[in-house]
């Protein structure tokens, strides 16, 4: 029997889940990862066991556009996050989360409008040699926000 339905995009609004939530879109984001095309994750009550699984997958996410990761636990992005490529890819916000080799992501973004990196930890602290060639590249930006957290 053909399938009639077109594979749609998946949206994933995470805030404050419950754990046995967790499970669920933990499967989802492995099984569907090709359809993700927003996500939008905070975290203040709970261990980031969702973010922790999401920052794990390696595989590229073509289909995702905006992505929204706010955490107050300390977390550190991987060099392969996202499998190091997201070409469609227009809104990045990252709050409260280090990525010290962000630049190896912006280099897939080329349609990135929209880029903020808040309460950086000291940890993950980007050296504006590493970053300024990088954003010098990204002609569509339009938004450049970065702010980092006392040490």
């Amino acid at each position: 029997m053909l399938d009639i339905w077109p594979a749609l995009p998946v949206v994933i609004l995470s805030q404050d889940m419950r754990a046995r939530d967790v499970t669920t879109v933990i499967a989802a984001l492995r099984q569907y990862h090709s359809r993700l095309c927003k996500m939008y994750y905070h975290n203040e009550r709970f261990p980031d066991s969702l973010l922790n699984v999401f920052v794990a997958i390696d595989k590229p996410f073509l289909a995702l556009t905006n992505l929204q990761l706010e955490s107050w636990h300390v977390t550190v992005l991987p060099d392969l996050f996202l499998g190091g490529s997201a070409p469609l890819l227009r809104s990045l916000h990252l709050k409260g989360i280090a990525y010290p080799s962000i630049g190896n992501l912006l280099l897939s973004t080329t349609n990135l409008v929209w880029l903020s990196l808040c309460c950086i930890p000291y940890s993950g602290y980007i050296p504006p040699k590493t970053i300024v060639p990088i954003l010098s590249m990204l002609s569509g930006l339009e938004l450049l926000h970065l702010g980092f957290q006392h040490p």
